[in-house]
């Protein structure tokens, strides 16, 4: 078992004894501005987790909080910590009280807890309407500085469920993520290696709370390094610049769709003071990074799952890794890195043996980083195997530093096979990526008689762009047997809240329009060569 530097999250919430130093400043949609000291923070935690004990959670109790991008939505998920309670982040938006009632019923919440603000669009949760108790936590006087004392600690505190996140559901049902207090205490120590994140930095969120990235990188990891928070209510293009500068932001953990938005947005003034992205949840393009880069911040790509806590590889900062092209097939990509500690990372073949440099396979994961279940799932199904399989197909390569340092290249399931050859759809959308009037592109598999799969893509354009100019633009950046063979035109890729595209649904939907229309007839029946 690893060494850690706090044994429960109680110890961590003690650990800060800057009191009168800003931990978060919480930034509205609207202009609004409020700061919490750590002492302040500290006090209002161990508070609500105090009232939470006496209202009847016990440790591991599942916990419903509406998790919006606020101060007192985070506050209640520090409430349900120091209470050792199991945490259930669901999101609000666009819930009704029938909806919130469903989704506490669905997610087995044993409790519900907030601080007073608004569960769901303005409207307090009506007491006769809850489907489990709801405990509204008081908040302690701003002026009371007295120390308070925290609820006890459990014993094997570390094998408590402390957190379950809801996937982001781009392949299918989300899936509850049951998370002990040891998984996020050893990923908030691998982060404090691999990061390098100090007293002086003040992080960006801008990514949802509801999700491992906001949450644990962009809110529960500034307090474990000594850092502090700007929390923004959400992501907006126009104003993330003015704030960052306004706040003295240093860095931000981002999704590559964020970091687009930005790039494009090309009279924009980036902050002086800020120093660095992070990026995760997605695939990177070489082209974006250098972009970005370009412009001043440096940036980190990490890689990691829900299942896997949060991060387990991560390069150092770019754009160093960027001149890192150690193979010409994996030009297009940026290399996540090689792993954290406590993470042991590996490429799999379909038999479940690692592979050596440069072939294709699963990559998997194991160590103290796994998820102790999937909820609703027995713990011993993964306790049973021997890897953690990501679902993600990749290929790891020697880096600079002598270690393996790892590449995404799309997911198992997105694969387009076309005649026996695997396609990944991040190639092909890089390539088109390249185009000045393609800002986004979402690639798919259509089903066709004689080669099993053709190429698909979903294209925005927002200066206007035609099927025959895409078509000639591929033979210029594209081999030919990665070219696409439909074509459609969108207004708009539908995204998760954390960034995803919702790449399986959209498709399906989008085939489906076309197939009644006639549009994809003639790719499923052609006889393109192989």
């Amino acid at each position: 078992m690893e060494a850690l530097a706090h044994g429960s999250f109680v110890d961590l919430l003690l650990s800060r004894t800057d009191d009168d130093a800003v931990f978060l400043i919480e930034s509205g949609a609207d202009g609004t501005r409020t700061e919490w000291t750590v002492q302040q923070w500290r006090n209002a935690a161990i508070s609500g987790g105090r009232q939470l004990v006496e209202a009847g959670v016990r440790p591991g109790d599942r916990v419903g909080v509406p998790a919006r991008n606020s101060a007192l939505s985070l506050l209640s998920m520090f409430a349900c910590w120091t209470a050792h309670a199991c945490c259930v982040p669901l999101e609000t938006e666009g819930l009704s009280p029938d909806g919130w009632n469903r989704a506490l019923d669905s997610t087995d919440c044993r409790f519900q807890v907030h601080f007073g603000e608004s569960l769901y669009d303005g409207s307090d949760l009506p007491a006769s309407a809850a489907s489990c108790p709801s405990v509204v936590l008081a908040l302690p006087s701003a002026t009371d500085e007295s120390e308070l004392s925290p609820p006890p600690v459990p014993a094997a505190c570390g094998e408590v469920i402390g957190l379950c996140l809801y996937s982001s559901g781009t392949t299918g049902a989300p899936k509850g993520i049951n998370l002990q207090y040891r998984n996020l205490l050893v990923n908030l120590d691998s982060m404090q290696t691999a990061f390098g994140w100090t007293p002086s930095d003040r992080v960006m969120t801008v990514l949802p709370i509801s999700h491992g990235n906001g949450l644990i990188i962009g809110s529960l990891f500034p307090w474990y390094c000594g850092a502090s928070v700007v929390l923004s209510e959400r992501f907006s293009r126009q104003a993330f610049w003015e704030v960052a500068a306004k706040e003295g932001a240093t860095v931000s953990s981002v999704v590559p769709t964020v970091l687009a938005y930005l790039d494009s947005d090309k009279d924009a003034v980036w902050a002086p003071d800020f120093r660095e992205f992070v990026s995760g949840s997605g695939p990177l393009s070489r082209s974006l990074a250098g972009r970005v880069s370009a412009r001043g911040p440096a940036i980190r790509q990490i890689y990691g799952l829900s299942e896997t806590t949060c991060i387990v590889t991560m390069t150092p900062a770019l754009p160093a890794a960027l001149d890192f092209q150690p193979d010409p097939a994996l030009s297009h990509l940026v290399s996540v890195g090689p792993a954290v500690p406590h993470a042991d990372v590996a490429v799999l073949d379909r038999s479940g043996a690692p592979v050596g440099p440069g072939i294709s396979g699963e990559v998997a994961v194991r160590g103290s980083v796994i998820m102790h279940s999937y909820h609703g799932q027995d713990p011993s199904r993964l306790e049973s195997q021997p890897w953690f399989r990501t679902g993600d197909q990749g290929c790891w390569v020697a880096g600079p530093d002598g270690l393996p340092w790892f590449y995404i290249t799309g997911r198992l399931k997105d694969i387009v096979i076309r005649g026996g050859l695997n396609i990944s759809p991040v190639e092909v959308e890089d390539a088109l990526l390249g185009h000045p009037r393609i800002d986004e592109v979402l690639v798919f598999g259509v089903p066709h008689e004689a080669l099993g799969e053709e190429i698909g893509v979903a294209i925005v354009s927002h200066a206007g762009i035609s099927e025959t100019e895409v078509r000639q633009f591929a033979e210029t950046v594209l081999e030919k047997a990665k070219r696409p063979s439909l074509i459609t035109l969108v207004p708009s890729i539908p995204r998760t809240r954390s960034g995803k595209a919702q790449r399986q649904s959209f498709s399906q939907t989008l085939l489906a329009e076309l197939r009644t229309s006639g549009d994809a007839s003639e790719a499923a029946r052609g006889t393109s060569d192989v």
